[in-house]
């Protein structure tokens, strides 16, 4: 498996578009739990939400944030496009990864190998 944490314009996109996913993921999750529907899910994709915006295993949590959003697209049938749009954004997140400017690109980034000479 490749790993590469762009940094420069294209890290900064990616962090922007982390922080986005996340805080609109905050945002419909705290509504949702003020009015008591579905808690366990909303706890859950608060936690991913909060994983997602510090850059933590991006990957997967974004992976499992967006599978939770579909389905629960199938269960609640209210604000379907916003549901979609941020479905598709984690989408955008898994395949992208979490860029230098994430905890995975400081923990698993760019590494220097001296190589003996011969």
């Amino acid at each position: 498996m490749l790993l590469s944490f762009p940094r420069g314009r294209m890290g900064l996109g990616l962090l922007i578009l982390r922080c986005t996913v996340a805080v609109v993921i905050l945002i419909a999750e705290s509504l949702q739990l003020t009015t008591g529907q579905h808690t366990a899910i909303s706890v859950v994709l608060v936690g991913l939400a909060i994983l997602i915006g510090l850059g933590l295993f991006t990957v997967g949590s974004s992976a499992v944030a967006g599978a939770l959003i579909v389905a629960f697209m199938f269960v609640s049938h209210s604000e379907l496009t916003m549901k979609c749009t941020v479905a598709i954004l984690c989408a955008a997140v898994t395949l992208m990864g979490g860029g230098a400017y994430s905890i995975d690109g400081v923990l698993h980034g760019r590494r220097r190998i001296t190589l003996p000479k011969p």
